[in-house]
């Protein structure tokens, strides 16, 4: 276990970013959890100063919500959110996959094949935190090649929702096996130059997770943080 609560040298905003970040993508915060500043920055051995910073910038990547007298909570998107949010990443991603075969095919295959070979091996191993680690990089190695600069920026200022959404998504074996099985399944399309079959699968594996998302039942809204007293955020941060 690494003990990742030690005071680091660095920049110390940079540092509490990072680790909020992972817990609430890792889905190690709830969604609606209220969080506390005071906490966190004793949990990281830093002062609340860039514990602050460090929420804001969450704010700004739509992982936190900062409420007026309320106070800081992680995200919890609504049904509409969702499905607005996985409706732009489909139509970001394909056009990337598109560019991306026309731009630099031989380069884009050969990255692709060698996420695919780790995911699986994780995925063999029963790695889930590094299978949806690695799925997230296959689908962001499409826009590596896309060569645009906007739909790039695009799609990184909503992968780490989208990311946050995919641990809580694949839940069951069959969920997982059939959303590691259309990556194979892309990489096949493509190496043969069948880009608008791959297109289109790439488009339905997205529209899937919308039909995965109908069937969680994760409360919405704010929580209260009299329901929270019980987190200890020394454990999330070492795990």
């Amino acid at each position: 276990m690494n003990n990742t609560t030690e005071k680091p040298a660095g920049n110390l905003s940079d540092y509490a970013y990072a680790q909020i970040e992972t817990a609430i993508i890792h889905g190690k915060l709830d969604f609606g959890e209220p969080l506390s500043e005071n906490g966190l920055a004793q949990a990281l051995k830093i002062s609340r100063a860039p514990i602050r910073t460090a929420l804001s910038e969450l704010k700004i990547k739509g992982l936190v919500e900062i409420i007026p007298q309320s106070g800081c909570y992680v995200v919890n998107p609504s049904n509409e959110s969702i499905e607005q949010l996985l409706e732009f990443r489909s139509l970001l991603e394909t056009r990337a996959l598109v560019l991306a075969m026309e731009n630099n095919p031989e380069q884009l295959i050969e990255n692709l094949s060698f996420l695919l070979e780790q995911m699986l091996d994780a995925f063999k191993h029963h790695d889930w935190k590094e299978c949806q680690i690695k799925d997230a990089a296959f689908h962001r190695c499409l826009f590596d090649y896309a060569g645009n600069d906007f739909l790039s920026k695009s799609y990184d200022s909503l992968a780490p929702l989208v990311t946050a959404l995919m641990f809580r998504f694949l839940r069951t074996q069959a969920e997982k096996n059939k959303s590691y099985a259309d990556h194979g399944e892309i990489l096949t399309l493509l190496k043969a130059r069948r880009v608008t079959a791959a297109e289109k699968l790439l488009a339905k594996h997205i529209d899937r997770t919308k039909m995965t998302h109908a069937n969680q039942s994760w409360p919405k809204g704010r929580s209260r943080r009299k329901d929270y007293s019980f987190r200890n955020y020394e454990e999330i941060f070492q795990s």
